[in-house]
Order: structure tokens, then sequence, then C-alpha cells
């Protein structure tokens, strides 16, 4: 059975992905700060999911919880972290609150490269989502696109350097994600199902996904539809 180690599993694209690599087969090993929230997603999949409680918040942290897994023998780590942001002018911000933007949000991914990678076996795949906002920002949303560039560019500059032989991909959400059901709100956007469906896609078939950046929008639905209609007797 593929193991994979998802950490952010307890969030919205890390419950969907857990379920969706569940229902593929792999042993999830979830991580997530929050053991109420672990041990009720430890509940839902009994039988796939192992879960662990741990932080990516500095390097140290990030070191205890690297060191607490055997990295050497999962198949995959995939990142599903994120932060929220109530909206502000950029203008408006001070020097402590991009600090606070970025120790929450893009130092998590530089910590987990430095802790994971190096631990990793070749062709084994890491894998992190990203957010759109990289290339299109919004009135008040303007630390998150910096810190998604920055978080793009830092997985770019680790994939065209590694010499270890690990699949390093992003995958960058051009959209907003909701929860399971495609008839709730915001019809437009993707749901974290069909999130999860990609990342367990890309870490089955790395081949497939060149990269190192992935992109994902609400687009898909259409090229799933003629595949469908394509296979269609």
């Amino acid at each position: 059975m593929p193991t994979v180690l998802l950490v952010g599993a307890t969030g919205t694209v890390g419950r969907a992905a857990a379920e969706v690599f569940a229902g593929h087969g792999w042993r999830v090993i979830g991580v997530a700060r929050s053991a109420e929230r672990l041990a009720d997603l430890r509940n839902r999949f009994p039988e796939h999911v192992e879960v662990v409680e741990g932080s990516l918040a500095t390097p140290e942290t990030t070191e205890a919880l690297a060191a607490t897994l055997d990295v050497s023998a999962v198949d995959a780590v995939v990142l599903t972290t994120s932060m929220r942001w109530e909206p502000r002018p950029i203008a408006a911000l001070d020097d402590e609150s991009l600090r606070e933007v970025l120790a929450g949000d893009l130092f998590l991914h530089v910590n987990a490269a430095r802790a994971f990678i190096p631990r990793m076996r070749r062709e084994a795949v890491y894998l992190a989502t990203g957010g759109g906002m990289a290339d299109h920002t919004f009135p008040g949303m303007g630390p998150v696109s910096m810190t998604q560039a920055a978080q793009r560019a830092l997985l770019r500059s680790w994939h065209k350097e590694t010499t270890s032989g690990v699949e390093i991909r992003e995958l960058m959400i051009s959209s907003m994600v909701r929860g399971h059901s495609l008839d709730d709100a915001r019809p437009a956007s993707l749901t974290a199902v069909e999130v999860a469906e990609r990342l367990v896609d890309v870490v089955e078939r790395p081949e497939h996904y060149p990269g190192p950046v992935i992109s994902i929008d609400p687009s898909i639905r259409d090229a799933t539809a003629e595949e469908s209609a394509a296979e269609s007797p």
C-alpha cells in the first residue's frame, strides 16, 4: 500500500485529500496542529488514516516533526496548508503585519521543504498547493499574492536545483475552493474534492505533469466532460 504524508490534513482541501487518497487505496499519515480535528479525521477513515500532531511554524518544530516520521519510507509528501487573511490595503500594513503574513504562510513552505525533501527517497513526490493570486491580485489581498508568488519561486528553484531525484511540484489553484458540493454558493469555484482528485493524480502520475507548476481551475470540468464523451461508445 503506497503511503502519503499529508500536511494540513484537517483543512478543507486536506480533509478531501485524505478521503480521495484513502479511496485510491493509499495509507495516509495526516499531520495538523489540532489533536481534536485529527481524531475526527482518523475516526472517519480508521482503516487508511493515521494521525500525527505537529506544526510547521518554525524550523525547530518542523525538524522535530520530521524526526518523528520515517519520511524516507513515504511515497509522497503533500502540503495543503494555507492561512486566513482579512483583506486590507497593502499600503496600510506595517512591517510587523507583513512579517506575520510571511511567517504564517511562506515560511511554512520554506520550513517544510528544508525538513522533508532531503529525507525523501528518490522518485518520491513532494507536492504543495499554491494559489492563483501569485499572478492575479485583488484589492486587499496584496500580501497573499506576495507569499503565493514567493512560494512558487521557492518550489521552482528547488525543482531546478535538486539532485536527489525527488519529484517536486506545485499545484497552483486558480479558483476559490469550497466544500464537497457543486450545488452550494459560488458555483463557478472548484470543490475541495476536485482539487484533491488532481493532487492524487499528480502524485500517482508525476510523469504526466512535468511541472514544476501545474495549474488547476474550473475549466477542468469541460476537459473531463470531453474525455468522458470521447470514451463513450
